[in-house]
């Protein structure tokens, strides 16, 4: 019942509530995986406002440390969690409960969910970071668990980015977006990357598909829009790249530099583009 509402208080925007619920909830059982992966989800949600990412990890790790106790109950695993939302985790979570409806297999599926859970959270800490050898192990380690998350091994490009290995790069974001059609972030860090390796044909023809066939672009398209225009710009095809950052104001319109860009169409505001989405 104290698992449960910390998750109603973080839903409804109540921090301090959510936390002290699920630390109260430890304190009375502290075997209640579970409410310490709740407990690291919510610090997630937070962090880098009133909760330090160090804080995150620490509480992640005590939340894959919980998993890997021996002799785990159903009552450990079982309950409401967070995050409510439409990912991976919370299908695969569905899943075990339909495909189990009770017994050990049902624990190992649901320890098996929140593993894959905790281990992204560690590999997102460590890109925000810059640890790549961290990065890499627990993209590693939630692949073991769900192999075909594309969007966990596009976590594997920065790593072979920040290691000079463009070509695995490259390949990595493919098989992601061939697992995802609509990541949005691997399409738009696949056309930049060709950018970045000089085959600017190619990464205009990239971004071109993805922003024309993916619905999902969401946060992306503006950023998208604004270096596919300097690419346009770049090649001469200066109607096409007004036309991006047209639609680019018309999205967001407090963009004050994109404005004088498209007042001035100048030399300078081609290379100018590039600290727009910085």
């Amino acid at each position: 019942m104290i698992n449960a509402q910390g998750v109603a208080a973080s839903l409804e925007g109540d921090l301090s509530m959510a936390l002290e619920s699920f630390e109260r909830a430890l304190a009375l059982r502290p075997s209640f995986a579970l409410a310490r992966c709740n407990l690291a989800t919510a610090h997630m949600g937070e962090r880098g406002g009133v909760i330090s990412a160090e804080e995150a990890r620490r509480q992640t790790e005590e939340a894959l440390r919980a998993l890997a106790e021996e002799g785990l109950s159903d009552s450990d695993l079982e309950g409401p969690y967070l995050p409510i939302a439409y990912d991976r985790f919370c299908l695969e979570i569905s899943k075990a409960y339909i495909d189990h409806p009770s017994g050990p297999e049902r624990r190992q599926a649901l320890t098996a969910c929140l593993n894959y859970q905790m281990s992204k959270y560690m590999a997102l800490l460590a890109t925000e970071r810059s640890d790549w050898d961290e990065v890499e192990r627990y993209v590693l380690e939630a692949l073991a668990i769900f192999g075909d998350d594309g969007y966990v091994l596009s976590g594997l490009a920065n790593v072979y980015c920040a290691r000079g290995r463009f070509g695995d790069a490259v390949g990595v974001l493919r098989r992601a977006m061939g697992l995802e059609p609509f990541h949005s972030e691997a399409q738009f860090n696949l056309a930049r990357l060709y950018r970045f390796l000089g085959n600017t044909p190619d990464a205009i023809a990239r971004l071109v598909e993805s922003l024309e066939l993916n619905p999902l672009f969401g946060r992306f398209q503006v950023p998208a829009l604004n270096e596919l225009g300097a690419w346009l710009q770049e090649a001469g095809r200066s109607e096409e790249a007004r036309s991006c950052w047209q639609e680019s104001l018309r999205l967001n319109s407090n963009q004050h530099q994109i404005q004088v860009l498209l007042e001035t169409r100048s030399h300078q505001g081609r290379h100018a583009i590039g600290h727009f989405n910085e």
